[in-house]
């Protein structure tokens, strides 16, 4: 007696063909394609650090930008299953690529310059929790058996306001979730800098711009005793038809110098100045921008001694932030100096180097291309579709179809008429369930 009819056999073969396609692609995309993109980066060393042998010590240190955890605000009147989807999209992304940055550059310290949340500044107490756990489920938990230094104190505007904008009740409650800014982290040879300046361009509430002002003020005033490396949200003002962003920015325009509701693209100029005189930095990490660009800041410090630092905005590591290649900094700080073997090229100029002495060096990490995934799983959505219906087409009738129909018009249109819409229905569902079951099994959950 046969147990199973012909196309019972059909859809458990069909079924069982689609899952294998289904959990290859997942693992595709979920984990060998940010491995093989990741394993192009390497936490950068200067060329001739080993003369030093076991004098010289490194820390790696991670810097993620923007990672603006999209809400239920990014996109007003999306359909709520969209947002849902688009927000499950995203931050499995970002997800995917931190997991395998700590498998493969295993850094020590993860730093964050700011637009934690996309929706910080302005959501109640307990949307804000909400989506800090979503923070937390995100970066946090896949490095608590690691040890990792979190640091996540630089507020962006997305995350407390902008200038007037910001209120004590965001910035105490920034500082109560993620730590409180405008202090110095001392790490070997190096003072990293956290400073608000979004506060600090507050005009109308003392008690808002107090912090960062007397922060800055501590700094005028303490000798320089180490290198010192500032990281802030929003850039230092630049002249865009003159300090250019250089090769690495995907935008061919100037950097744009524009403001509006909670923004601004860059402090003001004279402000910008004097953070420059007060903090002396050797080099300034911003976020803010989602692209990249990479400037020098001339100015004359207090003694009219003439300074240089240099700038870099640090690209986005969101899909959904408007371009085309999400990426992270990595910074490599040296407890003694070494050596220099050969000039830098910056902006596609010569910059005098060889023979100096240098105690960090930096490079970008660029994280899997978006949207290929998705494209992927469209494509063979419709190509398990197409399997799944020849599939439900009743195999002693799929032959006559094809010997007594000689033109296409008559063999699709019988061969419609023979498929088992109810069988192709049912296992269309169970198919699709059991993918989405599949994927929820790989993605962040």
């Amino acid at each position: 007696m046969r147990l199973l009819s012909p196309l019972s056999s059909n859809k458990s073969r069909a079924t069982l063909v689609s899952m294998l396609c289904w959990f290859t692609l997942f693992t595709i995309f979920q984990f060998i394609d940010p491995f093989l993109s990741i394993s192009h980066c390497s936490f950068p060393r200067i060329a001739n650090d080993l003369e030093y042998d076991s004098e010289v010590s490194i820390s790696k240190v991670l810097i993620i930008a923007d990672p603006q955890l999209i809400d239920n605000h990014t996109y007003p009147g999306r359909l709520s299953p969209l947002l849902s989807l688009s927000k499950f999209t995203v931050d499995n992304y970002i997800y995917k690529n931190y997991v395998a940055l700590m498998n493969e550059l295993k850094p020590q310290t993860i730093l964050f310059l700011g637009d934690l949340l996309d929706n910080g500044r302005e959501s109640s107490d307990e949307y804000y929790e909400n989506e800090y756990q979503r923070f937390i489920k995100v970066f946090v938990d896949p490095a608590r058996n690691r040890e990792v230094e979190f640091i996540t104190s630089v507020p962006g505007n997305h995350d407390i306001g902008w200038a007037d904008g910001v209120t004590e009740h965001s910035l105490e409650r920034f500082g109560q979730h993620f730590g409180h800014p405008n202090k110095i982290i001392q790490k070997g040879n190096h003072d990293l800098i956290l400073l608000d300046n979004l506060s600090l361009m507050n005009t109308v509430d003392k008690k808002v711009a107090e912090p960062a002002q007397s922060f800055l003020n501590t700094l005028r005033e303490t000798k320089k005793e180490r290198t010192r490396i500032l990281f802030d949200h929003v850039t230092l003002w630049r002249d865009p038809e003159v300090q250019v962003c250089g090769a690495s920015r995907e935008s061919k325009k100037p950097f744009p110098i524009s403001k509006g509701y909670q923004y601004q693209t860059a402090i003001d100029e004279e402000a910008s100045l004097d953070i420059l005189r007060a903090v002396r930095p050797d080099a300034i990490f911003s976020g803010d921008d989602h692209d990249y660009c990479q400037v020098v800041h001339s100015y004359r410090d207090s003694k009219g001694k003439e300074q240089r630092s240099l700038g870099v905005n640090v690209k986005s590591m969101s899909m959904a932030m408007g371009i085309k290649r999400p990426a992270v900094e990595l910074l490599t700080l040296y407890n003694k100096p070494v050596k220099l073997e050969k000039d830098w090229i910056l902006n596609n100029q010569v910059v005098k180097t060889k023979g100096e002495f240098l105690d960090y060096t930096f490079d970008t990490c660029y994280l899997t291309k978006p949207y290929v995934d998705i494209v992927a799983y469209v494509f063979l959505a419709i190509i398990d579709a197409i399997w799944l219906f020849i599939s439900c087409v009743e195999r002693k009738k799929r032959y006559v179809s094809i010997a007594d129909n000689y033109s296409y018009d008559n063999f699709f249109e019988s061969l419609f008429k023979n498929v088992n819409w109810l069988a192709f229905i049912k296992l269309s569902v169970i198919n699709g369930l059991l993918a989405m079951f599949l994927y929820y099994l790989f993605t962040l959950h």
